[in-house]
Protein backbone atom coordinates (compact mmCIF):
# COMPACT_ATOMS: atom_id res chain seq x y z
CA UNK A 1 0.00 0.00 0.00
CA UNK A 2 1.23 3.48 -1.06
CA UNK A 3 2.22 6.07 1.79
CA UNK A 4 0.28 8.40 3.11
CA UNK A 5 2.20 10.99 1.66
CA UNK A 6 1.77 9.98 -1.94
CA UNK A 7 -2.06 9.65 -1.55
CA UNK A 8 -2.40 13.00 0.23
CA UNK A 9 -0.09 14.79 -2.25
CA UNK A 10 -3.50 14.68 -5.03
CA UNK A 11 -5.28 15.91 -1.67
CA UNK A 12 -3.39 19.01 -1.21
CA UNK A 13 -3.23 20.17 -4.93
CA UNK A 14 -6.77 20.42 -5.40
CA UNK A 15 -6.95 22.18 -2.33
CA UNK A 16 -4.38 25.01 -2.06
CA UNK A 17 -4.40 27.24 -5.95
CA UNK A 18 -1.02 28.33 -6.72
CA UNK A 19 -2.14 32.49 -6.13
CA UNK A 20 -3.32 31.37 -2.70
CA UNK A 21 0.41 29.58 -1.87
CA UNK A 22 2.38 32.56 -3.54
CA UNK A 23 0.48 34.76 -1.58
CA UNK A 24 0.86 33.27 1.57
CA UNK A 25 4.53 32.64 1.28
CA UNK A 26 5.28 36.83 1.02
CA UNK A 27 5.03 36.80 -3.07
CA UNK A 28 2.83 39.35 -4.62
CA UNK A 29 0.71 38.35 -7.75
CA UNK A 30 -0.49 41.08 -9.77
CA UNK A 31 -3.62 41.30 -11.32
CA UNK A 32 -2.23 40.12 -14.72
CA UNK A 33 -1.82 36.95 -12.60
CA UNK A 34 2.27 37.42 -12.87
CA UNK A 35 4.81 37.61 -9.73
CA UNK A 36 8.47 38.36 -9.32
CA UNK A 37 10.17 35.35 -9.28
CA UNK A 38 11.77 34.32 -5.87
CA UNK A 39 14.27 31.38 -8.06
CA UNK A 40 16.36 34.20 -9.96
CA UNK A 41 17.32 37.90 -9.48
CA UNK A 42 14.25 40.05 -12.02
CA UNK A 43 12.89 43.53 -11.75
CA UNK A 44 10.64 42.05 -13.95
CA UNK A 45 8.00 39.75 -13.12
CA UNK A 46 8.10 37.24 -15.49
CA UNK A 47 6.82 34.15 -12.94
CA UNK A 48 3.46 33.11 -14.25
CA UNK A 49 0.87 31.75 -12.02
CA UNK A 50 -2.15 29.54 -13.35
CA UNK A 51 -4.74 28.19 -10.99
CA UNK A 52 -2.87 24.45 -10.43
CA UNK A 53 0.66 25.63 -11.38
CA UNK A 54 3.09 28.17 -12.06
CA UNK A 55 5.93 28.90 -14.81
CA UNK A 56 8.78 31.14 -14.69
CA UNK A 57 9.89 32.57 -18.38
CA UNK A 58 13.03 34.16 -16.83
CA UNK A 59 14.19 31.02 -15.40
CA UNK A 60 11.69 28.38 -16.73
CA UNK A 61 11.31 26.87 -13.19
CA UNK A 62 7.62 25.80 -13.23
CA UNK A 63 5.53 23.05 -11.62
CA UNK A 64 2.63 22.35 -9.07
CA UNK A 65 2.18 23.80 -5.58
CA UNK A 66 4.36 21.06 -4.33
CA UNK A 67 7.05 21.72 -6.38
CA UNK A 68 6.70 25.38 -5.93
CA UNK A 69 7.12 24.92 -1.70
CA UNK A 70 9.85 22.27 -2.85
CA UNK A 71 12.51 24.58 -4.64
CA UNK A 72 11.38 27.43 -2.49
CA UNK A 73 12.74 25.86 1.12
CA UNK A 74 14.90 23.43 0.05
CA UNK A 75 12.81 20.49 0.90
CA UNK A 76 11.81 17.05 0.00
CA UNK A 77 8.78 15.79 -1.25
CA UNK A 78 7.62 14.66 1.90
CA UNK A 79 8.42 17.99 3.56
CA UNK A 80 6.86 20.14 1.47
CA UNK A 81 3.25 17.84 1.78
CA UNK A 82 3.76 17.93 5.42
CA UNK A 83 4.45 22.00 5.16
CA UNK A 84 1.35 22.57 3.16
CA UNK A 85 -1.07 20.77 5.33
CA UNK A 86 0.08 22.19 8.23
CA UNK A 87 0.25 26.00 7.04
CA UNK A 88 -3.23 25.48 5.13
CA UNK A 89 -4.53 23.67 8.14
CA UNK A 90 -6.00 20.95 5.99
CA UNK A 91 -6.00 18.52 8.71
CA UNK A 92 -5.04 15.74 6.59
CA UNK A 93 -3.56 12.40 8.45
CA UNK A 94 0.17 12.20 6.79
CA UNK A 95 2.66 10.42 7.51
CA UNK A 96 0.60 8.18 9.13
CA UNK A 97 -0.28 4.40 7.82
CA UNK A 98 -3.57 4.89 6.21
CA UNK A 99 -6.31 2.53 7.65
CA UNK A 100 -8.59 0.76 5.86
CA UNK A 101 -11.59 3.05 6.47
CA UNK A 102 -8.78 6.00 5.33
CA UNK A 103 -7.88 3.82 2.28
CA UNK A 104 -11.77 3.07 1.64
CA UNK A 105 -12.97 6.94 1.60
CA UNK A 106 -10.19 7.91 -1.05
CA UNK A 107 -11.03 5.26 -3.35
CA UNK A 108 -14.01 7.41 -4.67
CA UNK A 109 -11.66 10.71 -4.75
CA UNK A 110 -9.23 8.97 -6.91
CA UNK A 111 -12.33 7.10 -8.99
CA UNK A 112 -13.43 11.01 -9.34
CA UNK A 113 -10.04 11.77 -10.32
CA UNK A 114 -9.55 9.31 -12.96
CA UNK A 115 -13.06 10.07 -14.73
CA UNK A 116 -12.12 13.73 -14.57
CA UNK A 117 -8.36 12.93 -16.29
CA UNK A 118 -10.24 10.61 -18.90
CA UNK A 119 -12.73 13.45 -19.65
CA UNK A 120 -10.22 16.20 -20.23
CA UNK A 121 -8.34 13.64 -22.71
CA UNK A 122 -11.81 13.02 -24.52
CA UNK A 123 -12.06 16.87 -24.79
CA UNK A 124 -8.50 17.48 -26.16
CA UNK A 125 -9.21 14.29 -29.03
CA UNK A 126 -12.94 16.56 -30.05
CA UNK A 127 -10.53 19.66 -30.03
CA UNK A 128 -7.52 18.06 -32.14
CA UNK A 129 -10.35 16.45 -34.32
CA UNK A 130 -12.38 20.16 -34.90
CA UNK A 131 -8.82 21.75 -35.35
CA UNK A 132 -8.28 19.24 -38.54
CA UNK A 133 -11.63 19.88 -40.15
CA UNK A 134 -10.97 23.42 -39.71
CA UNK A 135 -7.51 22.77 -42.05
CA UNK A 136 -9.40 20.60 -43.81
CA UNK A 137 -12.06 23.40 -44.90
CA UNK A 138 -9.50 25.98 -45.04
CA UNK A 139 -7.30 24.37 -47.85
CA UNK A 140 -10.44 23.31 -49.65
CA UNK A 141 -12.25 27.02 -49.58
CA UNK A 142 -8.49 28.20 -51.07
CA UNK A 143 -8.94 25.55 -53.81
CA UNK A 144 -12.74 26.82 -54.70
CA UNK A 145 -11.19 30.42 -54.40
CA UNK A 146 -8.23 29.33 -57.19
CA UNK A 147 -10.59 27.92 -59.45
CA UNK A 148 -13.39 30.65 -58.86
CA UNK A 149 -11.62 33.38 -58.86
CA UNK A 150 -12.79 36.00 -61.45
CA UNK A 151 -11.51 36.60 -64.76
CA UNK A 152 -9.50 40.12 -66.07
CA UNK A 153 -12.68 42.88 -66.80
CA UNK A 154 -15.62 40.85 -64.48
CA UNK A 155 -17.39 43.59 -62.86
CA UNK A 156 -18.77 40.97 -59.82
CA UNK A 157 -16.69 38.37 -58.67
CA UNK A 158 -18.35 34.84 -59.04
CA UNK A 159 -20.90 34.58 -55.75
CA UNK A 160 -18.98 30.98 -55.11
CA UNK A 161 -15.40 33.06 -55.01
CA UNK A 162 -16.99 35.94 -52.47
CA UNK A 163 -18.60 33.17 -49.88
CA UNK A 164 -15.20 30.93 -50.11
CA UNK A 165 -13.67 34.32 -49.56
CA UNK A 166 -15.81 35.06 -46.50
CA UNK A 167 -16.03 32.06 -45.15
CA UNK A 168 -11.39 31.86 -45.39
CA UNK A 169 -11.27 34.67 -43.51
CA UNK A 170 -13.89 33.29 -40.17
CA UNK A 171 -11.66 29.80 -40.74
CA UNK A 172 -8.46 31.91 -39.61
CA UNK A 173 -9.88 33.48 -37.18
CA UNK A 174 -10.62 30.35 -35.46
CA UNK A 175 -7.58 28.50 -36.45
CA UNK A 176 -5.75 31.38 -35.23
CA UNK A 177 -7.78 31.24 -31.76
CA UNK A 178 -7.04 27.09 -31.39
CA UNK A 179 -3.42 28.12 -31.80
CA UNK A 180 -3.69 31.06 -29.12
CA UNK A 181 -5.93 28.18 -27.08
CA UNK A 182 -3.30 25.20 -27.04
CA UNK A 183 -0.17 27.48 -26.45
CA UNK A 184 -1.43 29.13 -23.79
CA UNK A 185 -2.65 25.12 -22.21
CA UNK A 186 0.68 23.84 -23.65
CA UNK A 187 2.64 26.60 -21.25
CA UNK A 188 0.28 25.61 -18.37
CA UNK A 189 1.11 22.02 -18.84
CA UNK A 190 4.62 22.40 -19.02
CA UNK A 191 4.59 23.97 -15.73
CA UNK A 192 2.54 21.22 -14.56
CA UNK A 193 4.78 18.36 -15.92
CA UNK A 194 8.05 20.08 -14.11
CA UNK A 195 6.99 19.25 -10.92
Amino acid sequence: MRDSFTLYAQEIKQAVDMRRALEHYGIAVNSAGYALCPFHDENTASLKVYNKSFYCFGCGKGGDVIRFVRDLFGISFREAVEKLNADFTLGLPIGQRLTVRQARDMKPRQAQRLRTRSDEAEQKAQRFSEYLDLLQEEDHLRFVMEMCSPLEGEETPPAEWVNASRRLGYVGYLLDHFYLQENAESIAGKADNAA
